[in-house]
């Protein structure tokens, strides 16, 4: 039988592969994800370069949709997501703009501000359109440029039934 954690940190290992797929396309460079084995870190995930180009990356992952935390393991396991079960979630803004703001505060308060200034959070969670990217106002990106983490990026998986939306969408840019 599988642990939560060991579900925890495949999940999160799955999710910062669909980021470093992204940055990998963006920069030109060849991360790979690997699960931080020290439990009480800051650090989910380290983007590692195999060629060494490139420095290596600290991840901080949180659900910006908490009532989907572990649903999105059936994802990752390639099993289609139906348009119903898409749909019938409850996605707001709010919970989004909540996880940031949570994860901000409990990360400064746990790990200190260098810690986090040097970490990129990843708030992960299956937002879909009508709503998406229109979400994403200039006013909730500014609002978070102050923020502490290095990067704030929300991320969702691919699904060929749904409309895409821009994966991921770029709340603090990590690369300025």
């Amino acid at each position: 039988m599988i642990k939560n954690y060991e579900k925890q940190k495949y999940s999160e290992k799955e999710w910062a592969n669909f980021f470093s797929q992204w940055l990998n396309s963006e920069l030109g460079s060849d991360y790979e994800p690997f699960a931080n084995k020290v439990e009480k870190s800051i650090v989910d995930i380290f983007l590692k370069s195999p060629s060494k180009k490139f420095p290596k990356l600290r991840l901080q992952l949180t659900s910006g949709e908490p009532q989907i935390e572990y649903r999105y393991s059936a994802m990752m396991r390639k099993r289609p997501y139906s348009e119903r079960e898409a749909i019938s979630q409850n996605n707001n803004i709010a919970d989004i703009d909540n996880a940031i703001f949570h994860k901000t505060k409990q990360s400064i308060e746990k790990y200190g501000e260098s810690e986090t200034s040097s970490t990129i959070l990843l708030v992960h969670g299956l937002l879909m359109e009508p709503h998406g990217e229109n979400w994403f106002t200039d006013e909730f990106i500014e609002k978070h440029q102050q923020n502490s983490f290095a990067g704030i990026y929300y991320i969702r998986p691919f699904q060929e039934k749904v409309k895409q939306i821009k994966v991921p969408i770029i709340i603090k840019n990590l690369v300025r």
